[in-house]
């Protein structure tokens, strides 16, 4: 299956004066959005809420005070050498890989496991900077970025969360690079942005070769609660989708919710990926075991053929360079002759 192609709008934005301002747009909701500029400062570039509403953030030097509001933000930071300028985090979704576990050890977590930070402790930590989920800055959550502004604090939105539009894996790339542009680190962040083209390209043409493109695989993506009961994810997660769509894949599930183990009978999934994560640990020790063996699904062909398999909530749903990680080790699980 061939990806997507979205070309980002590219927007050079020259400003004078030292402080950060933002003034704020509405946009149109089929816009995906980037920008790629100049890495002098006075920097501006343009990101969104979780409506489609644009603010204009204007660096005047690279950020020093940075609070990351999800682990594919962080870890991004830590890539490209920048773990002296993080004052916070939250806790994590999953293990890090061991190439940044030394980077990470003096970073402090700002959040117990499965809570968020509220508002008020984001404004007390004086940040100039908080980076991540598109979604997560809401006046209940992290704040919504026109009250971070308000505090002289800069917001970047991950172009790769925006749920509203159709997504494609170059805004990864893209928001690599814009994040190595803010930090005036654009050679590193270049370079990181060419391996992972050339990983994502080596897949793309060897799934290509093995997989039907006369049918999709019909996969069903899940996690389970800790009462039991099971949960999918819905086609509307739209970066997901294109994961799934270089994969030879395609989201069985049209929305996301509760899902009765009854209904993969009549879904009768290809293939079902279980997302795991730390904050659900030991409801995931056992999920995927009780998935294979109730008696109830041994008939759905994932079962029946084995194709049920688990894959971390960074990976598949984290927006970052751990993407490219979970594309390489699917693609040789759902197509075990890739790995000969």
């Amino acid at each position: 299956m061939k990806r997507k192609i979205i070309l980002p709008l590219m927007v050079v934005l020259t400003l004078t004066g030292c402080t950060a301002k933002t003034t704020a747009n509405k946009t149109e909701s089929t816009t995906t959005t980037s920008q790629t500029q100049s890495a002098s400062y006075p920097l501006s570039l343009e990101i969104h809420d979780s409506e489609g509403k644009a603010y204009t953030q204007t660096f005047t030097q690279a950020p020093t005070r940075v609070i990351t509001n999800n682990q594919s933000s962080l870890e991004l930071l830590l890539q490209l050498g920048l773990q002296d300028s993080i004052i916070g985090t939250v806790s994590l979704d999953d293990e890090l890989p061991e190439n940044l576990k030394d980077a990470f050890k003096n970073i402090p977590v700002i959040t117990e496991s499965k809570t968020e930070p509220a508002k008020e402790v984001i404004a007390g930590m004086n940040p100039d900077l908080v980076i991540g989920r598109m979604a997560t800055f809401t006046d209940d959550k992290y704040g919504s970025i026109s009250s971070l502004n308000g505090m002289n604090t800069n917001v970047y939105t991950q172009i790769a969360s925006d749920m509203r539009t159709e997504q494609s894996l170059d805004n990864i790339f893209t928001d690599i690079q814009n994040v190595g542009k803010i930090f005036n680190v654009e050679d590193k962040a270049n370079t990181l942005v060419e391996n992972l083209k050339t990983r994502l390209n080596t897949v793309e043409e060897k799934v290509a070769s093995v997989a039907n493109s006369e049918k999709s695989l019909n996969v069903m993506v899940m996690t389970a609660y800790n009462d039991g009961t099971y949960s999918v994810f819905g086609s509307n997660a739209t970066l997901q989708n294109e994961i799934l769509n270089v994969l030879g894949g395609v989201n069985i599930n049209e929305k996301g919710g509760p899902q009765a183990l009854e209904n993969l009978l009549d879904l009768n999934p290809d293939a079902i990926l279980y997302v795991y994560n730390n904050k659900n640990a030991e409801t995931d020790k056992t999920a995927v075991e009780a998935l294979k063996n109730n008696d109830l699904l041994k008939s759905v062909t994932a079962i029946k053929n084995n194709k049920v398999f688990e894959v971390s909530y960074t990976e598949f749903m984290g927006y970052g360079t751990r993407v490219i990680d979970c594309i390489e080790d699917l693609s040789t699980k759902l197509y075990p002759e890739l790995s000969k």
